[in-house]
């Protein structure tokens, strides 16, 4: 939720106020206004023309007392995002109201994007739509936000993916299917020939009991999977 000063800020520059949440355009720059217990935060979706620019735009916050003269704690500045948080106390609005009148002349200064080129493919928006995520409110192309959303949904499905399973069942699975390709790999070495396709199948087979055994998705997947092939080689080899 965000209080009346927040309200006031957003009534003021035409944001827009949503569940909690103010966005829109903020001295020319896209944002989001937030507030918690204790802290208010502004988000600015903005990049810059370069490396070298963005190095100056942060060598400028740095040399200045921010959190003195606007009582900033936190200012994060991103690829595609500026995150700024302030102490918030009684009379903190009217410091946040400095901070604006120095931070967007800065933002100017170092050529950040400003609210009507679309943060995804450069262009210009001239009738777009407003996305919000991850707190960062994006003014962009119909098209490219629903580019995005599908990237987002596959993001996050990936996540669930990694999240199920067990490492355990994957490891049962995947030393299981090796072992039937250690079986095939002793009957190609006593037939006097030794075969690298052979260990492509015991690859093949361990991945396929961990899929089976619905091993997790997650990183430790490939460290098991050498494991298993490693020991169907051995235990081919014994075997032979």
């Amino acid at each position: 939720m965000i209080g009346s000063g927040l309200k006031k800020l957003a009534a003021e520059n035409g944001m827009k106020v949503s569940k909690g949440v103010a966005y829109g355009s903020l001295r020319g720059y896209a944002a989001a206004l937030f507030e918690g217990a204790g802290w208010k935060k502004i988000t600015f979706s903005a990049t810059f023309p370069d490396s070298a620019q963005r190095g100056l735009f942060i060598d400028a916050i740095n040399k200045t007392d921010v959190k003195t003269l606007y009582r900033v704690t936190q200012v994060s500045v991103g690829h595609k995002n500026i995150v700024v948080e302030f102490f918030d106390n009684p009379g903190t609005m009217k410091k946040i109201y400095g901070f604006l009148d120095w931070f967007a002349p800065l933002l100017e200064q170092y050529s950040a994007t400003k609210v009507g080129i679309c943060p995804e493919c450069g262009g210009q928006v001239t009738d777009g739509c407003w996305k919000l995520i991850d707190g960062v409110a994006y003014y962009m192309h119909s098209s490219c936000a629903e580019k995005v959303r599908i990237q987002i949904s596959e993001e996050e499905q990936t996540r669930k993916q990694e999240a199920e399973g067990s490492y355990g069942a994957g490891l049962l699975g995947a030393l299981l299917g090796a072992g039937l390709g250690a079986v095939v790999w002793a009957l190609v070495l006593l037939a006097g020939y030794v075969a690298s396709l052979v260990g492509l199948l015991i690859g093949f087979l361990a991945e396929k009991g961990y899929n089976l055994l619905q091993g997790k998705k997650g990183k430790g997947k490939l460290a098991i999977l050498i494991i298993a092939i490693v020991a169907g080689v051995v235990l081919g080899t014994l075997g032979a």
